[in-house]
């Protein structure tokens, strides 16, 4: 009588727990096959059409300050557009994936991307400046010696008599390589800091993420093999086979609705957040409307892809064992 009591104690205390196991087994393998990979996020990036928009959806919500280029001038936009190009845009976010994943990964002791923006920034520059150029040379003559009260080159409206446009687009020139976008034109893992803050692979939070990693690749495959184990032993305390399959098939079954609520839960989550988007009023929750929503679609539809996988393989193993049992039910006497 006892020992019959242990024995059912035990085998719920291991029902329960291969539960859990089934489900960290599914959720690590899941973030393993997202976030493991560098190429999976490099395809939810181009899939989310960021490339394309990133640009404009930072002119159109970037603060008119006095001083600040007017990017919002038509111009301008399509000179930033072109040097800034989405092809310019992939190879930076991907230089700074690859280097990054190469320290997740243990092969260098820091991130070893190197983003040299000099080419870019110095054709921006030109652009701009051949832009302004162009510009002045084809305003009319100011009346007599007058000379305009505003004479920046981007709204400068008539030549002043003896005006030097050369000397002028010097200094916008200077003053341009000192704005903060492009004041480091060279990014490492050294300096890559918001401003006023350490660098950001050298916080104590970022430190933990090569450990996080690690533990994301290997816990698909230790939680899977105990969960193996867990499977035996309660075959094995179970009353009789029979008892231990149906007892597995009620687990994985319990372990498969899981998952599938899981899933619900998190579309349920994402509309929640999309709806809050939308209500939010600014230029930062714009902002993130137009380039985070779509990558937040992606990444939710890829995670739900890949647990339905599990909902699909718990299902089929619950599935296989209730058939296995019916078809080989003993006759009734």
């Amino acid at each position: 009588m006892v020992m019959s009591i242990w024995r059912k104690l035990l085998l719920r205390f291991l029902k329960g727990l291969l539960v859990l196991l089934l489900l960290f087994t599914a959720s690590t393998a899941v973030a393993r096959q997202n976030i493991g990979r560098p190429d999976t996020i490099k395809g939810w990036l181009a899939k989310s059409g960021l490339y394309d928009k990133t640009v404009d959806t930072i002119i159109d919500n970037a603060p008119k300050e006095e001083g600040s280029l007017p990017l919002d001038q038509v111009e301008l936009r399509k000179i930033a557009n072109t040097v800034f190009s989405p092809q310019v845009l992939q190879n930076i976010f991907e230089n700074l994936l690859d280097g990054t994943y190469h320290w997740l990964q243990g092969k260098v002791d820091k991130p070893d991307f190197r983003l040299d923006l000099t080419a870019v920034i110095e054709s921006f520059k030109s652009e701009t400046t051949n832009f302004l150029r162009q510009r002045f040379a084809s305003l009319p003559n100011c009346p007599g010696r007058q000379i305009p009260e505003d004479t920046n080159p981007f709204t400068i409206t008539c030549k002043p008599r003896g005006f030097d446009i050369e000397k002028e687009l010097q200094n916008f020139n200077n003053e341009l390589s000192k704005q903060e976008q492009l004041a480091k034109p060279v990014i490492t893992a050294d300096n890559l800091q918001p401003p006023g803050k350490p660098p950001v692979f050298e916080t104590e939070g970022a430190k933990t993420f090569p450990a996080v990693y690690k533990f994301v690749n290997w816990a698909p495959f230790v939680f899977g093999l105990v969960s193996i184990l867990l499977a035996w032993a309660i075959l094995k305390v179970a009353e009789d086979t029979r008892h231990g399959l149906k007892t597995l098939g009620k687990i994985f079954a319990s372990a498969a609705i899981l998952v599938l609520i899981n899933i619900v839960v998190q579309k349920l989550g994402m509309n929640f957040t999309l709806k809050n988007l939308a209500a939010m009023q600014g230029d930062q929750s714009k902002a993130a409307q137009e380039l985070a929503v779509p990558l937040m679609k992606i990444i939710i539809n890829d995670i739900a892809r890949w647990n339905a996988y599990f909902v699909v393989t718990y299902g089929a193993i619950a599935a296989g064992i209730f058939g296995y049992l019916w078809k080989t039910k003993p006759a009734k006497k």
